[in-house]
């Protein structure tokens, strides 16, 4: 078993005592849940905010491999709402959310994340690869995600990317709405304050390193 995790990186082997010390991909491991934290800990004033703004649920999700995952939620205090989503995954194009991380990433990125394209979750859903990059490349050009029951019948939402220092971007801020709630034509109105809350959310990470 060790042989594996060292051939893998897990561990290292320390050339004189001959000890198993952590190695680098385990490090990665460790910094990457430290990094979920922060952003966590960051976004969660801003998620209450805009939820209250809103009167709708809304949630922080990060991106891995092909699905997002949603690491935290605030629920509307409306009767008829989206519920939370914190612990689930999801294919990343079929949300907004997904689509607003997306758009962030460097083109051979999202070329290797259209060679792995699962059946759609709706009949909604955008499954051709020429549709989903088009959904990408307007989801990059306007700064904001949709999702018109794509994901889940009754359900639509609007994302935004969260700009993190380092340039990369594997998080981002969506509004989830009754799809009833949210026709075509308020998209925008809510975009607005679902980009203001990510970027929000950025500075709040831009001041925590900057007092590292």
């Amino acid at each position: 078993m060790l042989a594996t995790l060292l051939a893998e990186g897990f561990v290292r082997q320390d050339p004189v005592t001959k000890s198993y010390l952590a190695g680098r991909r385990m490090l990665e491991l460790g910094l990457s849940a430290l990094r979920n934290l922060d952003v966590r800990a960051a976004a969660r004033p801003e998620i209450e905010a805009l939820r209250d703004e809103l009167e709708e649920t809304v949630h922080l999700v990060i991106l891995e491999g092909t699905h997002i995952l949603f690491v935290d939620s605030v629920e509307s205090g409306r009767a008829v709402r989206v519920g939370s989503r914190t612990g689930m995954k999801m294919p990343a194009h079929f949300t907004a959310a997904g689509k607003a991380i997306l758009a962030q990433l460097p083109p051979e990125a999202l070329d290797e994340y259209l060679d792995a394209l699962p059946p759609g979750l709706t009949p909604r859903s955008i499954t051709g690869r020429d549709a989903i990059r088009a959904e990408i490349e307007l989801t990059a050009a306007r700064g904001y995600a949709t999702n018109f029951e794509e994901s889940e019948d009754g359900l639509s939402a609007v994302a935004a990317a969260i700009p993190e220092p380092s340039g990369v971007v594997r998080s981002s801020i969506t509004a989830s709405l009754p799809a009833g709630r949210l026709p075509p034509e308020r998209a925008e109105e809510i975009a607005g304050a679902v980009v203001r809350a990510a970027q929000g959310v950025g500075a709040r990470l831009l001041g925590a390193v900057a007092q590292v």
